[in-house]
């Protein structure tokens, strides 16, 4: 991850990943799926209060499609897809 001058980077190791190294590393299965959303709101809580970017988080329903996901054999275990098991945000556009 590069980092702006001055500045580092402090949350999870997975977090400073992009999307294309945590992909390959679930494709090997060298990390769960459920991992990298404990990960991933463990920054959201470092960081949500003072960015407050995501006014709604469904911790719940993320976990329940990553055990999902697994579960179901990965869609195809060859080819998951683009994204298969990587966490996105949602952006809510309504007022």
């Amino acid at each position: 991850m590069k980092n702006h001058p001055g500045t580092s980077f402090t949350g999870p190791e997975l977090c400073s990943l992009d999307a294309v190294q945590v992909v390959k590393l679930l494709k090997k299965k060298e990390i769960s799926p459920q991992e990298l959303l404990d990960s991933s709101f463990e920054r959201i809580n470092q960081v949500e209060p003072s960015v407050n970017a995501i006014p709604t988080l469904c911790e719940e329903r993320a976990r329940d499609s990553a055990i999902n996901w697994q579960e179901t054999g990965q869609g195809n275990p060859d080819e998951p897809g683009w994204l298969g098991g990587l966490p996105v945000g949602i952006k809510d556009l309504t007022p």
